[in-house]
């Protein structure tokens, strides 16, 4: 969750680089809820393990 207080505008630019950087560097789809003031970022991680 990121709190930045500074409009939608900015909170979508944020969600934007967020959003390409984490599904290149994790191969993971990501999922966003925003605010006018807030980013709450979404990563499912896979924890099963198999032998």
């Amino acid at each position: 969750m990121i709190q930045h207080d500074l409009g939608k505008n900015y909170g979508f630019l944020l969600k934007e680089m967020y959003q390409f950087a984490l599904e290149d560097l994790l191969h993971k789809k990501t999922e966003f809820e925003m605010t006018d003031n807030t980013l709450v970022v979404v990563v499912k991680i896979n924890t099963s393990t198999t032998e």
